[in-house]
């Protein structure tokens, strides 16, 4: 896949829940604007042929049928950490995985950092996106898990990859504003 497809394709991705809300107003579906969506790791390729293409579609897809629809897509990527006093949560999605910890800044009087890994789109791990809503007073992060696997034909599916997303789906956690 060269530059062009790769921006052509995470366009798409990123854009078309927007386009849907958008279309889907007009023919009468809510829409939640204190609902958004972060969609991490979508590893879109050129190869038409590769799992991870059609696991993204199932995920968009996932998204599209939320009930009232996400106002927002968000897809962003934080470089550095820094736990300075305006922090208040981190989030996450390199390791595909659900997890839930909290960084700890003791030069800002002992605080903790709410941390949240959330899934890949697409790939391998945990599969899925996560629902923000903003509450008021804090933001609220639903895991939407899809599936937990690893990608090869030649890997007997284990009951535990079951179980993983069982216990996993629509785990929420809170982050306050303050």
């Amino acid at each position: 896949m060269n530059r062009r497809e790769f921006i052509l394709a995470a366009g798409a991705f990123s854009l078309a829940p927007s386009m849907a809300a958008t279309d889907s107003a007009a023919h009468g579906r809510k829409i939640d604007k204190s609902l958004a969506v972060i969609v991490s790791d979508s590893h879109i390729c050129g190869d038409r042929k590769w799992h991870a293409n059609d696991e993204a579609v199932k995920t968009l897809n996932q998204i599209l049928a939320l009930d009232p629809l996400p106002a927002k897509m968000k897809s962003f990527a934080q470089k550095t950490i820094n736990l300075g006093p305006l922090m208040r949560g981190y989030i996450h999605g390199h390791r595909h995985s659900w997890m839930l910890d909290a960084l700890h800044a003791w030069d800002h009087g002992g605080r903790l950092v709410r941390s949240v890994g959330i899934p890949s789109a697409s790939l391998w791990g945990d599969i899925g996106f996560v629902a923000v809503r903003d509450k008021g007073d804090h933001a609220e992060f639903k895991l939407h898990q899809r599936d937990c696997f690893f990608p090869s034909p030649d890997i007997k599916r284990e009951k535990s990859w079951d179980l993983i997303r069982e216990e996993n789906d629509g785990k929420t956690i809170k982050i306050l504003y303050r």
